[in-house]
């Protein structure tokens, strides 16, 4: 076997930092965590891409979670080990390195299914 190359392909170099795209979610974060908390946080540990907190809509407050996206996988890692069980505004957080979207909406037919089924056996039992 040939060892591995020192430089990756010319094209990869080329290629713009935002192709990397896995992005870390955080948990547990208080109602009034900002945008600006996170990059905070998370520039210690590189470059931040991008920020995203949804909000409630009618308290215009964080819902508790966000995603951060790193420039690159060295600085993910590094910035999900360091984040994960840390505190920001007071609360401790959890990060880890999200799911895509499939994945999560698999799950939560997953879990809607199993609750429905279980709804329907407490029934039988209760009659």
């Amino acid at each position: 076997p040939e060892p591995p190359a020192a430089e990756p392909p010319a094209a990869a170099v080329e290629e713009p930092q935002s192709t990397y795209d896995t992005q870390i979610y955080i948990g547990n974060l208080s109602f009034d965590t900002a945008e600006s908390d996170l990059r905070a946080a998370f520039q210690q540990h590189g470059s931040v891409t991008k920020v995203s907190m949804p909000l409630n809509r009618e308290t215009m407050k964080s819902r508790g979670f966000a995603f951060v996206t790193m420039s690159n996988a060295e600085e993910t890692a590094a910035a999900i080990a360091a984040v994960n069980e840390s505190e920001i505004t007071g609360r401790t957080v959890y990060a880890s390195e999200s799911l895509p979207k499939e994945k999560v909406a698999e799950g939560k037919k997953k879990y809607q299914a199993k609750k429905q089924r279980n709804e329907g056996s407490k029934k039988q039992r209760n009659e």
